[in-house]
């Protein structure tokens, strides 16, 4: 027997017939919670004097003999602790990723490696690329955030089940966390192990048997209560992976044992792995496990994977680069691509497209089908059918989202014909927590990730149904446009050039709405260069017509195209500077990189301006408009605002205008109550921004479909935002001096860039803006620092902003200036 083996055993003896004598004379047992008490009894730390006193009465002796027992047993048992867990985890690190062998517990090392394209059941066409090594972070289920390592020690979240889709990355992040605790002296020690080893109903495993399961060569080397004085000094780290290769009573077995554990060690940390479809979210919630998803990558570990994948079967060497470019230019697409399922599915169409590269609608079929249940369902063909004609309702409607028994009844007009017997409640459930397409943005509130994804699908659903001339009557329609664009692509090859002709024919019956038309004929140029060649020329001759723009209309048709029509657009140093049409092309650009760009990539990106910046930095410095042909004040998505957060692409300045009388102001409607909705609707055409005072009606803002700003002030009850989602072109939404909101959930189904919040709600209703995909910029004018501290994690990638901004010099908004701060 070892010193310290003989130490603890004396020690145990004596406590034991402490507690034996106060239960049996004083009938009481010892105050202290029993997790403390198997710390001192196992000799982890020498207790307080108080505790040591009860002890030493009961056994008779004096309390300073029983410390000097305490101290040399507890000294011993860490230096002999020490010496093993030293060994343990030195062994850890040799076995690491990277070592060339398994990690402990990771059996034959065939686990998932976390890799974009690794395997996925029903895809097995999916290619395999070079290892990834960008470490995975994890987020709560639901929690839009942008993750964190494994959240140790913190007692909220101590124990973590991670449920994910099979090849994201699981069994990776697994043996990661390994690693980090064995690079950690004196933290926690992991107990890495394959749930298969665990599955022993009759003979559950205790804490000393861990090491042994764990696969390691030192397991019979371990002191004499080792494991135990690990769990119960919190200092032991479960990481159990392989979940879903058990039948379902051996998870249930696991899962009581996993409850026991939990229930006798209150302070052991555990990362538990399972397939979405092996185990519910709740599965652990007994044991007091949260469940946690795979954050996104950020955008900066996407464009790192796309420059060193080698893209080997690719038709070029730049498939890589060229779907990067593509990715910058669409927003919604590299949205999807933070997937790692999809970042993989996306190689596909650049294998299978040859030397002219994918079409964009291949690049979204792949995503789509990739999100749309990444463990399909053979029977729904994984729900994709019922994501698109779900995409196609709203698109008809009007409606950013569904409610739920409105999604229930899609699904049940649909099933009959996809999986006659199948429950819609059910396949509802399976897409919301598999998926990745649809998402519940607030109770009973259900929509599509992204305006655009909803655009692609409501084509593709519109082409497999035949109601392509449905599309083509609307095409003129803000919202139907992009839907209008997706169609060329997705449209049957026998039927793309009678679709192309109609938007011609629009074009020249209604010269009015011609710009829109042919900008959308001509984006087909850029995925179809095979389209027959009288059809190619006509598309080409209306385009060189509209380039550069002759008006200011034309100018914000280009602009509202997105950076995607650059490629269209002529080269700026062939251009006369002095053209009046060049100064008119370079500030549909500066919009495009004001609007689009910014609203949807990264910080660093916003700086640049993306694509359309590049194209700006093209023109000449100085561009002055010619007085011939007057430029007017096109209205900004984000007004002056931004100024205090992102710095601006280069403006042009606009043409000076003679003074008038400020009243009204162009563009500008106010609602004070009493309105004649009959003169709002002729309003309707021009007005781009509305006051809504104390006594307007909200409602009526319906009205005005074109408003990109709306002011609510001095509302004495909170203004119901659900009246605001009719609004497709809402960027800038200002609720000053008026009733906090309570609710801000319906944002999610407005395109709100920009919003001023007076006074400020509480953080748990500002936590809500976090399903806003398009918020950048949350004014909070005289909130306190450390409030607006306290919102940095809820809203990672919105910039907060404290103080007033200036605001544009009109009578309707009024004049306040004054530099914001940035937090």
């Amino acid at each position: 027997m070892s010193a310290a083996e003989s130490a603890v055993l004396i020690l145990a003896q004596a406590l034991a017939a402490a507690r034996s004598r106060l239960f049996r004379y004083r009938a009481r047992e010892l105050p202290q919670p029993a997790e403390e008490l198997a710390e001192y009894e196992s000799g982890i730390r020498v207790p307080p004097r108080e505790v040591v006193e009860e002890y030493a009465r009961a056994l008779g002796s004096e309390p300073g003999a029983l410390v000097d027992l305490w101290r040399d047993a507890v000294a011993e048992v860490h230096r002999t602790d020490r010496a093993f867990e030293d060994r343990y985890l030195s062994a850890c690190r040799e076995l690491a990723p990277g070592s060339g062998a398994p990690a402990p517990g990771s059996g034959s090392g065939a686990a998932s490696t976390g890799a974009p394209g690794s395997a996925t059941p029903g895809r097995a066409r999916t290619p395999s690329p070079a290892p990834y090594a960008v470490e995975r972070r994890i987020v709560p289920r639901g929690d839009p955030g942008p993750g964190t390592p494994f959240p140790r020690r913190d007692p909220d979240h101590r124990r973590v089940l991670l449920r994910d889709i099979p090849g994201s990355g699981r069994g990776r992040l697994l043996r990661r966390e390994t690693l980090r605790a064995a690079e950690t002296p004196r933290g926690v020690v992991p107990f890495p192990l394959s749930a298969a080893v665990l599955d022993r109903p009759d003979n559950p495993p205790a804490p000393a048997d861990l090491l042994a399961l764990c696969g390691s060569a030192l397991a019979d080397e371990q002191p004499s209560g080792w494991a135990e004085r690990l769990f119960a000094a919190g200092r032991a780290l479960l990481l159990v992976e392989g979940v879903e290769d058990l039948p379902p009573t051996a998870r249930e077995g696991i899962r009581h044992w996993l409850e026991r554990l939990a229930g006798d060690h209150p302070r052991t940390e555990a990362l538990v792995t399972a397939s979405l479809s092996a185990v519910p979210g709740d599965w652990l919630a007994d044991a007091g496990f949260t469940e946690y998803r795979l954050a996104p990558l950020a955008w900066p570990e996407v464009a790192s994977y796309l420059a060193t994948e080698p893209w080997s079967r690719a038709p070029d060497a730049e498939g890589g680069q060229r779907l990067t470019e593509l990715l910058r230019q669409d927003p919604a697409l590299a949205r999807m691509a933070r997937d790692t399922l999809v970042l993989a599915e996306l190689g596909f169409p650049y294998i299978e497209s040859g030397p002219l590269g994918p079409r964009r609608v291949d690049l979204y079929l792949a995503a789509t089908t990739a999100l749309a249940d990444p463990e399909p369902a053979p029977e729904t063909d994984g729900g994709a059918p019922l994501v698109r004609g779900l995409a196609l309702w709203l698109q008809r409607n009007g409606v950013p989202h569904a409610t739920r028994d409105q999604t229930l009844r899609q699904f049940e007009r649909a099933l009959p014909a996809i999986a006659p017997g199948t429950d819609p409640a059910a396949v509802l459930a399976r897409l919301l927590d598999h998926g990745g397409l649809l998402t519940e943005t607030a109770p009973d509130r259900i929509a599509l990730v992204h305006p655009s994804v909803q655009s692609y699908l409501a084509a593709r659903e519109a082409a497999d149904t035949d109601a392509l001339g449905e599309i083509l009557r609307h095409a003129h329609e803000d919202r139907w446009r992009e839907v209008a664009v997706f169609a060329v692509g997705c449209a049957r090859t026998s039927e793309r050039a009678g679709y192309l002709d109609g938007l011609l024919e629009r074009a020249e019956r209604e010269p009015d709405r011609a710009p829109r038309l042919v900008l959308i004929a001509a984006e087909a140029l850029l995925d179809l260069p095979e389209l027959e060649r009288d059809l190619h020329s006509r598309i080409r001759g209306r385009l060189a017509e509209l380039l550069p723009p002759r008006t200011a209309s034309d100018a914000d048709e280009i602009a509202a195209a997105g950076p995607r029509i650059l490629p269209l657009l002529p080269d700026p140093r062939q251009l006369d500077p002095g053209d009046p049409r060049t100064a008119l092309l370079r500030r549909a650009v500066t919009r495009m990189a004001d609007e689009r760009v910014a609203a949807e990539l990264t910080l660093d990106e916003r700086v640049d301006g993306g694509p359309a910046g590049e194209y700006l930095r093209r023109f000449p410095a100085a561009l002055p408009p010619s007085p011939s042909v007057p430029v007017p004040s096109a209205p900004e998505p984000l007004p002056d605002r931004t100024a205090a957060t992102w710095p601006a692409v280069e403006q042009i300045p606009a043409t000076p205008e003679p003074a008038t009388d400020p009243e009204p102001a162009a563009g500008v409607v106010r609602l004070d109550g009493g309105e004649d909705p009959d003169t709002l609707a002729a309003l309707a055409p021009g007005a781009r921004r509305a006051v809504c005072g104390p006594d307007g009606d909200p409602a009526l803002l319906a009205l005005l479909p074109r408003l990109h700003t709306v002011v609510a002030e001095d509302h004495a009850r909170p203004v119901d935002l659900a009246r605001l989602t009719v609004l497709p072109l809402l960027r800038t939404l200002v609720l000053t001096r008026g009733a906090a909101p309570r609710d801000l959930s319906p944002l999610a189904g407005t395109g709100v860039m920009f919003l001023e919040i007076s006074p400020a709600p509480e953080p748990s209703v500002v936590a809500q803006l976090a399903t806003l995909a398009r918020l950048r910029v949350l004014h909070l004018p005289g909130a306190k620092r450390r409030y607006v501290e306290s919102l940095r994690e809820l809203l990672p990638d919105v910039a907060l902003v404290r103080g007033p901004l200036s605001l544009p010099e009109h009578p309707a908004f009024g004049h306040r200036d004054g530099p914001g701060r940035a937090e």
